[in-house]
């Protein structure tokens, strides 16, 4: 399979990004962002597969920091948070985001095969087969592709990860965080989780940890990259999607994820995803797509 072109970057040309979906791949969302020099902030709810065409970018997972290009491709596990710390070349990317079930499913039914987490391991070579595979598994998404076609397409795009680990990015490990920065961390990610139509209050997550307001703050931001105002926005947005993709009225979902009007949640939404909720929801198989990903100008990282 030759590799198939990717547009050079045009700075005259506005992002797109498109969502595809398909009803025979419940879950299975990929996403396009197309001509785009914006940094990222993600909240994967899925493993989220991004694969640079040619886009390149730093990336920071946690602790870790490292570049994404041609070479090297990141696969973010779910419940974990990634965002650019940099951007060395505007241009074009895919994120794939295979629910766990599926991965599962994949490595149980394939012999000696790797556990989901080592097949999707944080560094996975950019090879010019997984590109074809991304672009194969688009295009068929856009273009409403045959159920039986689609689902082989995507095994083919996980055999090719099997077939093809040569490569691992240049990984840097920040200094080791103090176990009660990431103890209280943790519980206030906890917190936040479980109120994805809650107010944040400050106070209620010091009082909660047993730690300073501001000690709270620290930690989190030390340990994930982000404050927890963010992530919790991150957090509602995603359940925004979630809810939209179910087949709930963009009304209803602000309702629902605590935003005071439609206009406010319609707002913050295209904001970090980059479309209104009404274009998400009209995106093709929404009604059977549990998959998240978010797109956030890096600006919004404060």
């Amino acid at each position: 399979m030759s590799e198939l072109p990717a547009a050079a970057f045009s700075p005259t040309q506005p992002a797109r990004l498109e969502f595809l979906r398909n009803r025979a791949l419940p879950g299975v969302e990929l996403v396009d962002v197309l001509n785009t020099s914006q940094g990222w902030q993600c909240f994967a709810t899925a493993y989220e597969l991004v694969v640079p065409f040619t886009w390149v970018a730093d990336l920071a997972a946690g602790r870790q920091r490292f570049v994404v290009d041609a070479e090297r491709a990141y696969c973010a596990k779910p419940g974990e948070l990634f965002f650019t710390t940099g951007i060395h070349t505007p241009g074009d990317a895919s994120v794939l985001c295979i629910p766990e079930d599926v991965v599962n499913e994949f490595v149980r039914d394939r012999p000696g095969s790797l556990v989901g987490e080592e097949l999707l391991a944080s560094g996975i070579p950019n090879s010019p087969m997984l590109r074809d595979r991304v672009r194969a598994l688009g295009k068929l998404l856009r273009e409403g592709g045959e159920s039986l076609s689609c689902q082989w397409e995507l095994f083919q795009l996980l055999e090719s990860l099997v077939t093809d680990r040569s490569v691992s990015p240049s990984i840097r490990e920040l200094p080791r965080l103090r176990v009660e920065d990431a103890v209280t961390a943790a519980r206030v990610r906890d917190w936040l989780d479980a109120r994805p139509a809650g107010r944040v209050d400050l106070y209620a997550l010091a009082e909660e940890t047993g730690r300073s307001r501001y000690q709270v703050l620290r930690s989190f931001k030390r340990r994930y990259g982000l404050p927890p105002h963010t992530y919790h926005l991150c957090v509602r947005i995603a359940e925004s999607q979630r809810l939209l993709a179910g087949g709930q009225s963009p009304a209803q979902v602000a309702i629902a994820t605590g935003f005071v009007d439609q206009s406010h949640f319609s707002k913050h939404f295209k904001r970090l995803v980059g479309v209104t909720p009404a274009q998400y929801a009209r995106s093709p198989g929404a009604a059977k797509s549990r998959s998240v990903f978010k797109l956030l100008p890096q600006s919004f990282a404060g």
